[in-house]
């Protein structure tokens, strides 16, 4: 599942969310309808996958699919495979707001008592703000606190 501030994805309208397949394309089966919408920019986040097939997600948006919804919803569509097994990755994701077209560096460490230890997993330049990140370094169990830096 795949959340954000974004209105297509691999060419395709999808308005803050959508589900990737196994390849990491669109996965053109899920079409949560027109989405979320805001006054201002409609940013999701998080979305959850519940046990049921319902996603559950959060963000700034006032309406979902012309329904009001204010910040939270939960899409009633049927969105689990129909094969038994699947084969679920999940990564930490995190959302940057500073200005755009300026360069930061995400750094990660596990251990916030030791200021030294942060390591740098990424140097970007955002395109928009808030942009959202994903780290796809870690497996989603580990431990990982996160900080963007301005670079100069």
């Amino acid at each position: 599942m795949l959340g954000g501030v974004f209105s297509i994805v691999n060419g395709a309208a999808r308005t803050g969310i959508a589900r990737l397949g196994a390849d990491g394309g669109l996965d053109a089966t899920f079409v949560p309808g027109l989405g979320p919408k805001s006054q201002i920019s409609p940013w999701v986040f998080p979305v959850v996958l519940q046990d049921d097939g319902k996603v559950i997600f959060g963000g700034e948006f006032t309406t979902v699919n012309g329904v009001t919804r204010v910040r939270i919803a939960r899409l009633n569509i049927d969105i689990l495979p129909q094969a038994a097994t699947l084969n679920v990755k999940m990564f930490a994701g995190l959302t940057i707001a500073g200005q755009t077209g300026f360069n930061y560096r995400v750094e990660y460490t596990g251990n916030l008592t030791n200021q030294t230890l942060w390591q740098t997993l990424t140097d970007l330049t955002l395109s928009n703000s808030p942009q959202f990140f994903l780290d796809t370094t870690s497996p989603f169990s580990a431990r990982r606190f996160y900080r963007a830096v301005t670079l100069p």
